[in-house]
């Protein structure tokens, strides 16, 4: 390949100014990186210069090749040490350009088809070796990952509209052999994401942390894969979702670290932090003038008990984690045993529908009939809606609709059953038939924010002689009976009560009164018994919010005396496990075994 020359253009051998210098070492070149990375490292006393492999720029769209022109700038780039490069951060200029060079003369010319000319891919072709040199020499490259393009080159010339040359395999990767194949072979694909993950069997270090702090803000453009003579030199850092490797440290035998990176919207952030903290821990040769002396804890000078405890703490990490996800995988059978539960306050349609009959087994119904589920399998085209559900269980039958619904219920919503009870009625020669319409509504938000009925519609539920009930009481009263063991009865009993809405206690709770009084430093809350006789031992309940609260009776006591028994009309204090004074005219019930 020709040596390339731009009369008139940018010397490649100028430096930018920088008389800040505090670090003469390492010598530190950024290539199409944003200035603000340069001028930041330079306020640290960095030796940074920046420097680009030429621009790209637009051209007229045509299926013709023009002539390539080149503005690279690759200052004193055979005594630089660091390189940090981002593969695709050339700019594209707006303006065409015109190269002096007669078409007759050999040179490269560039596809014109997309618009856009990149000399990039032969600059870096131009410079491997010199590149090449870098890295054998203990040099280091920083490259912020972009995905592979193979732009069609020819270098050649032009006699009249004729092009005679040969075709160059070029791009934009061009810059270091271990691209191309051969006995270092990293095998690429391009691929985009957003997900990226930090490699589980990285340890926990410095550089660990930058990625974990960054990794959010980067984006892939491609994936590699270990190939030929890989293997043994590369760390992978970061994956994508499906493991695939998205960055990695390389260290060829021959010398020299590559670090890839993806592509990221805050490179000067990561450029800063790798130069100050981390590149001198890893590579302590290339910084002796800076005072880092985080080295002397590496494994070659460390002490041999202080590498037992680390390998302690590695040990004592691996074990922790594999806990966390036995226990993760404990909490996916406890969502996955009871998602009707949770079904029942978020679903719809059939789903909420066969979530209501997973409720209605769990509390102990045993002959339940899914009606819609009987109509699809019928061959009876001629049969009209009916109810959901059919509970059979004794004398009184019980007719279930279950709706789900985005907003607040409207008054067909909630009588809609009530058609269908004299039809069953007629249908069965059974006069006991109660119909219940069972609703999730506002179904869309957490349900400590939703409405209850209104007095109206529980007005005509009674009129109707129906029953409304909220899948959230019926939520509610299921995770009672799951944290405290009722018997199903419990809540089977409340289906069968008077008509409006079902009853959102258990009807094993007997009502003593109110909780007038609360001492929570001493745990104790006072009550006026209206009903029922307290003794001590008994066990007592309450509906705080969304949950139920039992406790049993261990002291009781009126004017600070000891009772064993408080009757009806006595106002006694009773000590609890944890009295609060949110808990003040909340009703109180004792629960009867």
């Amino acid at each position: 390949m020709v040596k390339i020359f731009n009369k008139g253009k940018s010397d490649n051998l100028s430096e930018d100014k920088n008389d800040n210098i505090k670090y003469k070492k390492p010598k530190i070149i950024l290539l199409d990186l944003d200035k603000s990375s340069t001028e930041i490292l330079k306020k640290e006393g960095f030796n940074v210069t920046s420097g680009t492999l030429g621009s790209k720029y637009k051209v007229e769209k045509t299926t013709d090749y023009c002539q390539i022109y080149f503005d690279s700038k690759l200052p004193n780039l055979n005594e630089q040490e660091i390189v940090c490069i981002d593969i695709n951060g050339n700019k594209t200029l707006d303006d065409s350009k015109t190269v002096d060079t007669p078409p007759e003369k050999k040179q490269y010319w560039g596809e014109c088809s997309n618009g856009i000319i990149d000399p990039a891919p032969i600059l870096m072709k131009q410079f491997e070796t010199s590149f090449k040199r870098i890295l054998n020499h203990g040099g280091l490259f920083i490259i912020f990952a972009s995905r592979k393009i193979y732009p069609n080159i020819i270098f050649g010339s032009k006699q009249g509209y004729s092009l005679d040359g040969d075709k160059e395999k070029l791009h934009n990767w061009s810059f270091l052999p271990f691209f191309e194949g051969g006995y270092y072979d990293f095998k690429t694909k391009n691929d985009y994401g957003e997900e990226i993950y930090i490699n589980p069997q990285l340890k926990e270090n410095d550089l660990k942390k930058l990625l974990k702090k960054h990794a959010t803000c980067m984006n892939y453009e491609i994936t590699f894969k270990l190939g030929n003579g890989v293997e043994k030199g590369w760390k992978p850092l970061l994956l994508n979702k499906y493991d695939d490797i998205v960055g990695g440290i390389f260290s060829p035998e021959t010398g020299g670290e590559i670090v890839i990176l993806p592509q990221s919207s805050k490179k000067d952030e990561i450029i800063h932090e790798l130069m100050t903290n981390i590149i001198p821990t890893i590579k302590p040769s290339l910084f002796p003038e800076m005072e880092n002396k985080s080295w002397i804890h590496n494994d070659e000078y460390e002490f041999e008990n202080v590498k037992k405890y680390k390998s302690d703490i590695e040990k004592v990490q691996k074990e922790t984690k594999q806990k966390i996800n036995d226990l993760n995988d404990k909490i996916k059978e406890e969502h996955d045993q009871w998602e009707f539960l949770n079904n029942i306050i978020t679903e719809t349609d059939k789903k909420l529908v066969m979530s209501v009959i997973e409720c209605l087994k769990f509390i102990g119904f045993k002959n339940i009939k899914d009606v819609d589920e009987e109509i699809g399998e019928s061959s009876d085209n001629s049969r009209i809606k009916e109810e959901d559900i059919q509970i059979c269980d004794n004398s009184t039958k019980l007719l279930l609709e279950v709706k789900g619904i985005g907003g607040n219920p409207t008054d067909e919503d909630l009588l809609q059953v009530h058609k269908y009870v004299p039809r069953k009625m007629r249908k069965w020669k059974h006069t006991d038939v109660n119909g219940c319409s069972v609703i999730n509504f506002q179904r869309n938000i957490s349900p400590l924010d939703r409405n209850e009925f209104t007095e109206k519609q529980i007005e005509d539920a009674e009129n109707h002689e129906i029953k409304l009930i909220n899948t959230w009481d019926l939520y509610i009263l299921i995770r009672g009976m799951i944290k405290y063991e009722w018997e199903g009865k419990v809540i089977r009993d409340l289906f069968y009560t008077n008509e409006g809405k079902m009853n959102n206690i258990p009807s094993n709770y007997k009502k003593i009164g109110k909780i007038t009084h609360v001492f929570s430093d001493k745990n104790v809350i006072v009550i006026k018994i209206e009903s029922e006789k307290l003794r001590q031992g008994d066990k007592i309940g309450y509906l705080k919010g969304h949950e139920f609260f039992e406790y049993r009776i261990n002291s009781m006591q009126i004017n600070k005396k000891i009772i064993e028994e408080g009757n009806i009309g006595d106002e006694v204090g009773i000590k609890i496990d944890s009295a609060k004074n949110n808990l003040k005219n909340i009703k109180l019930y004792k629960v009867i075994s």
